[in-house]
């Protein structure tokens, strides 16, 4: 959906809308995104 770029701390926030977490974990390794975790967000 977005992305959110960090600069002081030299990160990106990475964005998804998906069912389930193995989701977005594949879509990431697909994208060549690399991530430490991934956690839901409610908005």
């Amino acid at each position: 959906m977005r992305t959110v770029f960090v600069p002081e701390d030299e990160m990106c926030l990475h964005f998804f809308e998906a069912a389930r977490v193995e989701a977005v974990a594949e879509a990431s390794r697909r994208a060549r995104l690399s991530f430490e975790r991934i956690v839901e967000a409610v908005e």
